[in-house]
């Protein structure tokens, strides 16, 4: 059977266009490149190249032959490449940044998983507003950052990893006067601070919808420390399903129907155009991709759909 020598062994005859050079290429000698040639024409059962003066060339068999040894090549050198990557995943770090929403509610189950997977790598996990984990990201405290706005930013590179939805939330027990439409809308808006993605996409929906909210604001810095509020009766708020379905199920709050509808938004996967990502981001990256098709994945959609 023929060997991968004998065929990177051909290939440099070809290339070269002479068994000299070849064997230079090769770091062999001229009499063991013929050698090789022969022992692999013997193999195939037909002759390969032919001389021409000091030329060698190929034969009808070994154009054909040629072609395929070359793809036989390629994917021999990917392979051992994604072996040695591999092999490089018994160590290291995945450092990893995150808006609020993805880091507290989304990351740590998949973290996990991943974990599981390469018991020998450090998972780190910074949580920041989205966009401080932008300059951490461009700063290389961090590999690959998930975050729920669509950064037009020319230096990342955005992709879609899962779909979320926000909703308008109140207490159960003070009276809300519910309104039909936001525009009629006259209770408090509590709010996520400046910077944060949550807060991005609702002032984006609420400028399309050409809607200014009346009422005193509240600002906080975490989507819990925003539900507590909401549970208090401080006010309502615009939040993801991540954050509400649990206190909706136990009656703790309300999800407020109103004609302007709930905001979809994606969560991105964010990673820096033209950087060089090392293995074990590059197989995160592989991973997180992989989970649609993966229980896991149902698991994330049925509580969001909840």
């Amino acid at each position: 059977m023929a060997s991968i020598k004998e065929f990177q062994t051909f290939v440099a005859i070809v290339q070269e266009k002479s068994f000299t050079k070849a064997a230079e290429k090769t770091y062999m000698s001229q009499s063991a490149v013929s050698k090789q040639l022969k022992k692999l024409e013997a193999e195939i059962g037909v002759q390969l190249v032919e001389r021409y003066d000091r030329e060698v060339m190929l034969t009808e068999y070994g154009d054909v032959f040629y072609q395929h040894v070359v793809t036989i090549l390629e994917n021999y050198y990917r392979l051992q490449e994604t072996v040695q990557e591999l092999q490089q995943l018994q160590a290291g770090y995945l450092d990893v940044g995150a808006s609020t929403l993805p880091g507290e509610y989304i990351l740590p189950s998949i973290l996990g998983e991943f974990k599981t997977l390469f018991p020998n790598i450090n998972v780190r996990m910074k949580i920041a507003k989205t966009n401080e984990i932008i300059s951490m990201l461009k700063n290389r405290v961090v590999k690959v950052a998930f975050i729920g706005a669509d950064i037009d930013d020319e230096e990342l590179d955005l992709q879609s990893f899962i779909e979320d939805e926000l909703v308008l939330v109140g207490a159960v027990q003070p009276k809300i006067k519910l309104k039909p439409s936001l525009h009629q809308w006259t209770e408090s808006l509590i709010t996520r601070e400046s910077g944060s993605g949550t807060r991005t996409v609702v002032e984006k929906f609420l400028r399309e919808k050409n809607i200014t909210l009346p009422g005193s604001t509240m600002e906080l810095g975490s989507n819990r420390a925003i539900l507590s509020a909401v549970i208090s009766g401080m006010g309502c708020s615009f939040l993801s399903k991540w954050v509400t379905q649990d206190a909706i199920k136990l009656g703790k709050i309300q999800q407020i129907p109103i004609v302007e509808g709930s905001i979809k938004r994606q969560i991105y996967v964010a990673v820096l155009k033209d950087r060089y990502l090392n293995p074990v981001t590059k197989e995160f990256i592989h991973f997180i991709h992989r989970i649609p098709n993966t229980q896991h994945n149902q698991d994330i959609r049925d509580k969001i759909e909840t």
